[in-house]
């Protein structure tokens, strides 16, 4: 594909109308970190075989779109790719999700990554917290809690009148509940 060999850096020569000249010569434009991918997406709009149909994206697409539309200040761009993520079907996986979240500063999605990895069945992997990082790792086993505390107090028919929010522990008849209450 001609995107693909435009990205690419090239060898010790390139070929400029039908000249061998050294690399060295020329002054090159070298984009650091961009994915082929994320250009193809940009450029599909462009570039289809149906021009006049609407170009559909699958969850990986909208990410490495997401990433080259935040880098160059696309800002419509990544607003639509940031709506073609949350509604992708089948999703991002959520770790991915939350590496792009924090690429991209996106708190939007940082949460929505949040809330679904604390909330699934299994818990994170060493190699998927390694992957997140020590805050998003702290950040989702935080939300767990939360979500372990409201749920058991759910369960137990507890209502605490001074629920505000900031996280104590309170002994409760001789057991400690991780509660969330406003501590005295």
């Amino acid at each position: 594909m001609v995107l693909r060999d435009m990205l690419e850096a090239p060898g010790s020569v390139m070929r400029q109308e039908e000249e061998l000249i050294e690399v060295s010569e020329k002054p090159l434009f070298i984009m650091s970190g961009d994915s082929v991918r994320g250009w193809e997406c940009v450029l599909a709009p462009f570039y289809r075989d149906d021009p006049f149909s609407a170009v559909k994206y699958n969850a990986e697409e909208w990410a490495a779109l997401l990433v080259v539309a935040n880098k160059y200040l696309m800002a419509g761009m990544e607003a639509d790719a940031i709506k073609g993520l949350k509604q992708a079907r089948p999703p991002l996986d959520m770790v991915q999700l939350m590496i792009i979240a924090q690429k991209v500063q996106s708190d939007e999605l940082y949460q929505l990554a949040l809330q679904s990895l604390a909330q699934r069945d299994q818990m994170l992997s060493l190699e998927e917290a390694q992957r997140i990082g020590l805050k998003a790792f702290h950040d989702v086993v935080t939300t767990e809690h939360v979500y372990f505390v409201r749920t058991r107090r759910e369960m137990l028919g507890v209502h605490q009148p001074g629920y505000v929010g900031s996280p104590t522990r309170v002994k409760k008849n001789g057991f400690a509940w991780g509660a969330m209450m406003d501590s005295d």
